[in-house]
């Protein structure tokens, strides 16, 4: 029985020796999280708003303008449009759309000026679309000269005329020595 005892307790030492040590797998670290925020100024539209993604995710934004605007630029200066955008920090973007603009141009024929009014914004030469430009024909009166109509783009015996830029038009005053 000594002999049985002493059998059964070598088993158990060995068993309790030979067991495996379990080694805890480490906890993986949390990938982090990125606010991306996109927005567009008027005149056009973006295709997402943005949203929380993780670190390394691509992005594809478009940058869409109105129907009289252009895409211009994003706020970082880029102007690469459709932009793809790897995640790698918090970002705010916002694309930038202009007026599309259209040359108005104007002439004469015969003695006379044409004085020019901008009713809505526009610039010298080149105006935003949709500016409104109030045109006056001014004959010279003191040497015999009358006015008889525009012509071009705008047929009209007004004096005043206003003119919607639209697109680039050419309108021409016509006078006449009487």
């Amino acid at each position: 029985m000594r002999r049985i005892l002493s059998l059964l307790s070598l088993l158990v030492l060995i068993l309790s020796c030979s067991k495996d040590s379990v080694i805890p797998t480490p906890t993986p670290e949390p990938t982090p999280k990125y606010a991306l925020v996109i927005a567009a100024s008027e005149g056009g539209a973006v295709s997402t708003s943005g949203g929380t993604f993780d670190k390394g995710t691509k992005v594809t934004v478009t940058a869409t303008p109105d129907g009289e605007y252009l895409f211009d630029s994003w706020s970082d200066g880029s102007t690469e449009n459709p932009r793809d955008i790897t995640v790698t920090s918090n970002l705010d973007l916002t694309a930038n759309f202009v007026k599309k603009k259209y040359s108005l141009s104007i002439s004469t024929s015969g003695e006379g000026t044409v004085t020019e009014e901008v009713l809505v914004q526009g610039s010298v030469s080149d105006y935003n679309s949709g500016t409104k430009v109030r045109l006056t024909a001014v004959p010279d009166t003191e040497n015999n000269w009358e006015f008889l109509g525009w012509t071009g783009d705008i047929e009209s015996t007004d004096l005043v005329i206003e003119v919607d830029v639209t697109e680039a038009k050419t309108v021409e005053a016509k006078f006449m020595r009487y």
